[in-house]
């Protein structure tokens, strides 16, 4: 972060099954296009736009495994994902010339993954019911420390209820003030406002307006809540208790629709819901010259701007683009605190 990008050439590498491919990749490459989304594995994705005249270039197989690594040449190159070819490729050709268009998505979500099922888990705490997930399907596993001991359901015992492991987990994710993923194989239990499982944040992007080619910012007001109830049952009395949160805002209440299990699952979750509800949002996006260390769920920095847009962002999406240059284009829509 903070060198200048002109005048270094941009570099992307890339293996199909563990092998690099060969030179003739590179010659016919037009453009490619990584895309980086928060929270949503499946949403990821690479495409790579080649020169198709002479169809010189080998059609992947259906479930081949892209690997790409980005950056410039002479410096360090970093790892942007692990792709899945999912479709045949766009084939198309007129005036302009002759293109073939290869696109691999993120995360292969395999069938045990997908797949409902109902099961339950006694005393169940987070790091205990990821650990047997993980265990059951061979993936490895990353947790934020400040979620590990948290206890699930009731702290006795935790129902699934025809659910996928992906819905399950995004499930638990939420009530805990927390965000589930699936990446490389790996699942992934980040605490909702910081980036990565470590507790720290990701690598921040920092912008001032002199460093953006292009814009663009809509301010997106909605409803103001004053606070988040909720409820949960007592076991010991028969009957349902209620639990509030406040926003820090004017307004009337926002209601959570499903019980809890306890008083802390249902306090955690109102507080969770009450953060969201008072998190600024926008519509809005900046592109620059290409940072290969700018990732989705980062902070997003920005100074230099009207005041309502110079402050600090979730990036909720990133796209790294190479084509004649490399430029990253950033998504945001929920502020962070703090500010510039």
């Amino acid at each position: 972060m903070g060198l200048t990008m002109i005048g270094l050439k941009p570099v992307i590498e890339v293996a199909i099954d563990g092998k690099p491919v060969s030179s003739v990749f590179y010659n016919l490459l037009v453009s490619a296009t990584i895309t980086d989304v928060f929270g949503n594995p499946e949403a990821d994705s690479f495409e790579a736009r080649f020169d198709d005249e002479g169809n010189r270039i080998e059609e992947p197989r259906i479930g081949a495994v892209v690997s790409v690594r980005m950056g410039y040449a002479d410096l360090q190159l970093y790892k942007s994902g692990t792709f899945i070819v999912d479709k045949p490729p766009q084939i198309e050709g007129g005036d302009g010339g002759e293109f073939l268009t290869v696109t691999a998505r993120g995360a292969d979500m395999r069938a045990d993954l997908k797949e409902p099922l109902s099961e339950h888990f006694d005393d169940p705490t987070v790091d205990k019911v990821f650990g047997e997930l993980a265990k059951r399907h061979g993936l490895g596993l990353e947790i934020s420390p400040s979620l590990k001991s948290l206890p699930l359901g009731d702290g006795k015992y935790l129902l699934r209820n025809g659910q996928s492991v992906h819905d399950f987990c995004t499930r638990i994710g939420d009530r805990i003030g927390a965000v589930y993923t699936y990446k490389d194989n790996k699942m992934l239990l980040v605490a909702r406002g910081t980036g990565s499982v470590s507790g720290s944040a990701l690598p921040a992007i920092r912008k001032h307006k002199s460093e953006c080619s292009n814009w663009t910012f809509t301010p997106d007001p909605r409803p103001q809540y004053g606070k988040v109830g909720t409820r949960w049952f007592d076991r010991k009395k028969g009957l349902y208790v209620p639990e509030t949160a406040e926003t820090g805002l004017e307004g009337p209440e926002w209601r959570l629709r499903h019980p809890y299990a306890s008083k802390d699952e249902a306090e955690r979750a109102a507080k969770s819901e009450g953060e969201r509800l008072s998190s600024e949002t926008a519509v809005g996006s900046v592109t620059f010259d290409g940072d290969p260390e700018a990732a989705a769920g980062a902070d997003l920095i920005l100074s230099g701007f009207r005041a309502s847009m110079s402050k600090t962002w979730l990036a909720n999406e990133v796209r790294h683009e190479f084509a004649e240059t490399y430029l990253s284009t950033v998504d945001f829509k929920v502020k962070k605190g703090g500010g510039t």
